[in-house]
């Protein structure tokens, strides 16, 4: 940062506008965590009664470029059983979810396993868990200084 962006910075400050001061600390605060980013996976079939009502969006509408899709994971199982799997046997049976980091509704349910992000990109993979613990690593991640932190959940039918 130069002298120019400092003054800047101080003077917005002195404005009563903190903004930009915020948004220097998330990012140094991001460089300094452990983790990139971590994700939680959870079998669709088992899933805990507890993430019913997680938001999802199913894969199948991703990939036909329908981003809007949005619905609880209840309906989007309701959605699997009705698809005809001799008309489409490559349909995916998947979804991506994710959970406010201050909601702690779901902190019980379990987890099939949870994907850790290293800062060289490497991956770490440990079974089990729960969201509570999942929530223990992103805490430790540069994801949660984003604008808006949400803990990621990957369903799918097969997660191993």
């Amino acid at each position: 940062m130069n002298r120019t962006e400092k003054l800047k910075v101080l003077e917005n400050l002195l404005e009563g506008n903190n903004e930009k001061l915020r948004e220097l600390h998330c990012e140094r605060q991001k460089k300094a965590m452990p983790f990139l980013e971590v994700y939680g996976f959870v079998n669709i079939h088992q899933c805990s009664p507890l993430l019913l009502d997680v938001l999802v969006i199913p894969t199948a509408s991703i990939i036909n470029h329908n981003r809007k899709d949005y619905i609880p994971l209840r309906d989007c199982l309701r959605r699997f059983d009705e698809i005809d799997t001799i008309k489409y046997p490559c349909y995916p049976y998947s979804a991506v979810g994710s959970i406010d980091i201050d909601d702690y509704r779901f902190d019980a349910a379990v987890l099939d396993s949870i994907q850790i992000r290293y800062r060289n990109y490497s991956n770490r993979y440990l079974k089990g868990g729960t969201v509570a613990d999942l929530r223990l690593y992103f805490n430790q991640s540069a994801s949660a200084f984003d604008l808006y932190p949400l803990l990621l959940l990957s369903f799918e039918s097969n997660p191993s």
